[in-house]
C-alpha cells in the first residue's frame, strides 16, 4: 500500500493499486538495517566491520539484492516479491543470482519488433539516448551511487539514461550528500566536484575520582584540555588519543567520536582512604614529600604505600610509612608526648620563667 513509502527518501511511489514495489523498497530498507547494522539514511553503505565478519561474501551477496530493492529507478528493482524472494533463496542455497532486466513482456515484444526493422538501427538509437558523467570529490575516495552502481572516486558513469539521476556521495567520518545529477550526451567531459563536510560528534569525560586534568588529541589538530567532569562537543569524527593525569598518575585511552553522537568515557584511578590524626592536633602533614594539610585530615590516595611526615612546634618530625587500599580505610597516627623538668638552684627560691611565663618557684 501507499503507507509502505513512509520515510523511504529519494523515491516516487507509483499510481494504481497492487504497488508492491514499494513494500519490496521498504523491506530492502528493513533489511538493510538488520543486515549492515546502520541507519537506513546511510543506504546503500555497507557494515565498517565487514572485513573481519566471517560471513563477508555471503553478506556482499545479500546487498546484491538490497541494492536491487531499493534502487532509486522504480524500473530497476524487483517487481513482484517472488523475484526477490528467489534470489533471498539463492543466497541461502549458496547458488548464484539470477540476472533480471527491466524488461516485462510487453518490452520484449516491443524489442521483437524493432530487431525485424534491424538491429543496427536499434543499436544507433539506444547510444544516441545515453550519456555519462565524472565525479571528483574532495576528499578522493569517496563511495558515489548513481544509477544502482558504486564505485569510489574518482569516478565515471556511462551509458546512462539522459535526463537527471539522484546520485547519493558517502564516505565513513563524513556527513552523507544527497545531490541530483544532470546527465546529457557531453556531461561527461566536465567533471563534476563535490565536496563532503567531516562529520561531528561529542564526548563527555569523567574521572573517579573527579579533578583530573586530561589532554584530548587527534593528529595535529588543536588538542582539547581541561578538568574532569567535562563535555566536549563539535568534535570532528575519528580516534583520538585521551591523556588523564591525577596526583602525578597517568592514564592512556582511546576515543572513537560517531557521527551525531555523545560517547562516554570514564577513566577510574584506584585509590583508598587514611585518616590521619595527631596528639595534640594540629601537626603539619605531607605525603610522598608534598603537604597534604593539618592534622586530623581524610586523605583519598592512590592504591599502595605512602610516606607520611608529621612536624608540630618544636617537636621532632616523625615520619611514618602507611598503604591506602580501597577496600580497607587505613589510619596514621602521630604523637607528640609531652615531659616533666625538674630545676633546682642554690640557694633555693629563684623563680622560674618559661617562654616569657612564670612558672613557679625552685
Amino acid at each position: 500500500g501507499q503507507d509502505s513509502y513512509v520515510g523511504t527518501e529519494g523515491y516516487v511511489p507509483p499510481e494504481g493499486p497492487g504497488a508492491v514495489p514499494a513494500d519490496i523498497f521498504s523491506l530492502g530498507k528493513v533489511l538493510y538495517e538488520i543486515a549492515m547494522g546502520k541507519d537506513r539514511m546511510d543506504f546503500p553503505a555497507v557494515s565498517t566491520r565487514l572485513a573481519e565478519l566471517p560471513d563477508k561474501e555471503l553478506l556482499m551477496a545479500l546487498n546484491e539484492v538490497l541494492l536491487r530493492a531499493c534502487a532509486n529507478d522504480a524500473a530497476e528493482r524487483y517487481a513482484t516479491a517472488e523475484e526477490m524472494c528467489e534470489d533471498l533463496e539463492r543466497i541461502r542455497d549458496g547458488r548464484p543470482l539470477t540476472r533480471r532486466g527491466r524488461s516485462r513482456w510487453p518490452l520484449v515484444a516491443a524489442l521483437v519488433a524493432v530487431l525485424t526493422l534491424g538491429c543496427g538501427w536499434y543499436v544507433a538509437t539506444q547510444r544516441l539516448a545515453r550519456g555519462g558523467v565524472s565525479i571528483e570529490t574532495d576528499p578522493p575516495g569517496v563511495k558515489v551511487v548513481l544509477a544502482g552502481t558504486m564505485k569510489d572516486t574518482p569516478a565515471a558513469f556511462d551509458q546512462l539514461r539522459l535526463g537527471t539521476h539522484p546520485m547519493r556521495i558517502m564516505k565513513t567520518g563524513y556527513v552523507p550528500k544527497d545531490v541530483t545529477v544532470e546527465v546529457t550526451q557531453e556531461s561527461r567531459a566536465r567533471p563534476l566536484k563535490f565536496t563532503l563536510e567531516r562529520a561531528r560528534g561529542a564526548v563527555e569525560i569523567r574521572s573517579e575520582p573527579d579533578g583530573a586534568a586530561f589532554v584530548l588529541k587527534s593528529g595535529d589538530d588543536v588538542p582539547r584540555t581541561g578538568t574532569t567532569p567535562a563535555t566536549l562537543s563539535d568534535l570532528p569524527t575519528g580516534e583520538y588519543d585521551l591523556r588523564v593525569t591525577l596526583d602525578g598518575r597517568v592514564q592512556d585511552e582511546k576515543v572513537e567520536i560517531e557521527r551525531g553522537e555523545t560517547v562516554q568515557k570514564k577513566v577510574e584511578f584506584a585509590s583508598g582512604k587514611i585518616v590521619v590524626k595527631s596528639q595534640p592536633a594540629g601537626a603539619q602533614i605531607m605525603v610522598d614529600g608534598r603537604p597534604a594539610g593539618v592534622a586530623p585530615l581524610e586523605l583519598a590516595l592512590a592504591e599502595g604505600a605512602h610516606e607520611f611526615t608529621a612536624k608540630y612546634r618544636a617537636w621532632p618530625e616523625q615520619q611514618r610509612t602507611a598503604s591506602a587500599a580501597r577496600a580497607t580505610p587505613g589510619e596514621v597516627a602521630f604523637i607528640f608526648p609531652y615531659g616533666s623538668v625538674k630545676i633546682t638552684s642554690a640557694p633555693g627560691g629563684a623563680i622560674v620563667v618559661a617562654n616569657g611565663k612564670e612558672r613557679g618557684m625552685t
